[in-house]
């Protein structure tokens, strides 16, 4: 007990030194008429967010809760306004599709404004803590069987749904993203590895190993025509495929079942991958995260791998094309 007091009591104490020697540099530059100029200062905040803001979609929201059609400026990013944009985002409905903005959407544009709050210097601290303390709980991210893409490999596609089909079935059997899937072709297969640079991380080369089967696939999925990608196409071919399965898509705070198809995309491919191969494939965790294009698999962990229960027997036993 002693020791945790302790403990607690040092904590206390380097906070505060901490904050002492900030003030007193805060202090010593004042009492010098130390002239720093802060990126506040050199850039106004809508050409910040132009230059440095990769989500530009929160512009609307961050209007709307500054209830104003003008730029907004640096002054106007109080702790109550953050406060309010925070409890916003959680309310209302996206401005495209009328539809409630995804956990996953109000981080980024959360953690966006918290970057550009950051680069502007802006001296509120209150603003960085609200933003940094009001990470929304993400929902569970779907995945589908091996059994379910095997029933959409074998579905008889319309001439308009084939480029959707094909698509998909290419980002499930090499885990790619879609923005990549146009771009893989047979110049990519070295032996029973597929080789190629991603779009968004061109610093990595993903390793894919393929089976002669698999590879057999790939060759013959290149073949169908057209590169375009639909997500509602998408979810009409899982419901003509007949897959119903229900889903659980809530927070962990919350339950909200659904049917995969009225929900899957074209990054479920990627989950279902690395899903698929943790639990059924035999593959390390090393050749996991290659495969998708991760620097290491804690991040194929917490962000793909949609099923963590423990890994049955059964789940070691299963075969298939997409195994």
């Amino acid at each position: 007990m002693k020791e945790s007091l302790n403990l607690d009591l040092i904590k206390t104490i380097k906070a505060q030194s901490s904050l002492i020697k900030q003030q007193s540099k805060m202090i010593k530059a004042f009492e010098t008429k130390n002239t720093n100029v802060f990126n506040k200062d050199k850039w106004t905040f809508m050409q910040a967010f132009n230059i440095r803001c990769k989500e530009k979609g929160l512009m609307a929201y961050l209007k709307d809760v500054l209830n104003t059609i003008d730029a907004p400026t640096w002054k106007l990013l109080t702790p109550m306004a953050m406060e309010r944009f925070v409890e916003y985002l959680g309310v209302t409905t996206t401005k495209r599709t009328g539809k409630a903005i995804e956990p996953t959407t109000q981080n980024l544009y959360i953690s966006n404004l918290r970057m550009l709050i950051k680069w502007g210097n802006t001296p509120v601290n209150d603003v960085m803590d609200i933003l940094k303390e009001k990470k929304v709980s993400p929902r569970k991210k779907i995945w589908l069987h091996p059994d379910e893409l095997e029933k959409i490999y074998s579905y008889s596609y319309t001439k308009k749904e084939a480029s959707t089909w094909k698509m998909f079935l290419i980002c499930c059997l090499t885990g790619c993203r879609i923005i990549d899937a146009p771009n893989i072709n047979e110049s990519n297969l070295d032996g029973e590895t597929l080789r190629y640079v991603p779009i968004k991380t061109r610093n990595t080369e993903c390793y894919v190993h393929l089976r002669k089967e698999q590879i057999a696939v790939l060759k013959a999925l290149l073949y169908v025509g057209g590169t375009e990608s639909s997500n509602e196409e998408l979810r009409n071919i899982l419901h003509n495929c007949g897959i119903t399965r229900t889903f659980d898509i809530g927070t962990y705070q919350s339950t909200k079942i659904v049917n995969v198809a009225d929900v899957v995309h074209f990054h479920t491919a990627r989950h279902t991958f690395a899903t698929i191969k943790y639990r059924c494939s035999g593959w390390s965790e090393r050749e996991i995260a290659i495969a998708v294009g991760h620097k290491d698999f804690k991040q194929t962990w917490n962000n793909y791998v949609c099923d963590k229960s423990p890994v049955t027997q059964k789940d070691k036993e299963m075969k298939g094309l997409f195994v």
